[in-house]
């Protein structure tokens, strides 16, 4: 029974992998057609750590507002920038990095990030159109979205510190991450504080910033890079998963199944060492994830104001999922 439950497990997963890959990017040199767009409002963002609020000698990074965010994830790719894509340059798109923002770009775009307890206006921005840019651009911490990538913005930008990136920046100064309004305990907000806290996570984050900096007078090989970046990147959804568990609950089921199945296929994409960089992440992005929140009534793959892609990868993840709550409901019961 065990053996058969695990053949079926496995060819359910290859799969899965099969149909998501057939709508992955194609490679670098075969897809150069393709024109790749920044996050919205990337222009806007602070584009180093000089251009960050300054008081008392100390840089102020508010990570619960999408501007400083994304000025985060700017700051890491360009003093990144000659070791992954063999350029200086900002815009250089063979960076590895241009993952982390495209897809906060992503959540912003979609609404993902706003209060899903309907007590505040924090993050209806995009969705209600508001004025005030305070309100278009503030995350809140009951977004499980937004909690979920806080971790891949805060802890690769401190990361990055550590390691010496920003030493010309800083010149001395302190930086200080604002904490939210909700759930303080649940961040850390300094080098010193995520290491005692997240000690596992910022160790492999550091191990892949330090074979950064260690081949920066040569462009460093795609693949070890890639396969440090991913092995960080999973160590900090699975710990996400377990931590945000509650702010998951508030999602419409379809949303919760999404995300949920979301976090699975991040581990079929570092498998195969999927390239984050600007070109692969947007066209994926734009081929395959939905373009607004999912609704209760959601059904893939018949949403009809969504492509026929993206409910596809709906409802191959839904499928994924049911089949394997199945099956190891099954396989409990068997052990018993």
């Amino acid at each position: 029974m065990k053996y058969k439950l695990f053949i079926f497990w496995v060819s359910l997963t290859c799969l899965t992998g099969t149909v998501l890959i057939r709508i992955l990017p194609k490679t670098e040199k075969e897809d150069r057609g393709h024109i790749p767009q920044f996050p919205p409002h990337w222009e806007k963002a602070p584009a180093s750590l000089a251009e960050f609020p300054r008081s008392n000698k100390t840089i102020n990074i508010n990570p619960w507002n999408y501007l400083h965010r994304q000025g985060m994830y700017k700051s890491i790719i360009d003093a990144t920038g000659k070791q992954l894509s063999g350029t200086t340059e900002l815009g250089g798109n063979l960076n590895l990095l241009w993952g982390l923002p495209l897809q906060h770009g992503w959540q912003f775009e979609t609404g993902r990030l706003r209060d899903f307890t309907n007590q505040t206006l924090s993050g209806f921005g995009r969705v209600t159109h508001f004025k005030e840019k305070s309100e278009i651009f503030c995350i809140s911490p009951k977004s499980w979205w937004a909690s979920m990538n806080y971790y891949l913005a805060a802890l690769p930008f401190l990361a990055a510190m550590d390691v010496g990136y920003f030493d010309k920046d800083i010149n001395g100064l302190k930086v200080e991450l604002k904490p939210p309004d909700f759930n303080v305990e649940k961040f850390c907000y300094g080098i010193e504080h995520c290491k005692k806290k997240e000690n596992k996570l910022m160790k492999s984050l550091l191990n892949f910033f330090s074979y950064l900096k260690n081949c920066s007078k040569t462009r460093c090989e795609t693949d070890k890079a890639a396969e440090k970046l991913w092995t960080a990147h999973v160590a900090i959804i699975e710990a996400g998963m377990k931590l945000f568990d509650c702010e998951l609950r508030l999602l419409s089921s379809a949303e919760q199944r999404f995300g949920t199945g979301w976090v699975k296929t991040v581990t079929l994409l570092a498998a195969v060492r999927f390239r984050t960089n600007m070109i692969q992440t947007s066209k994926f992005q734009k081929l395959g994830l939905p373009k607004r929140i999912l609704w209760e009534t959601d059904a893939a793959p018949y949403i009809q104001d969504m492509s026929p892609t993206e409910n596809t990868c709906l409802y191959v993840l839904d499928l994924l999922l049911y089949l394997g709550q199945i099956i190891w409901g099954l396989h409990s019961i068997h052990s018993e």
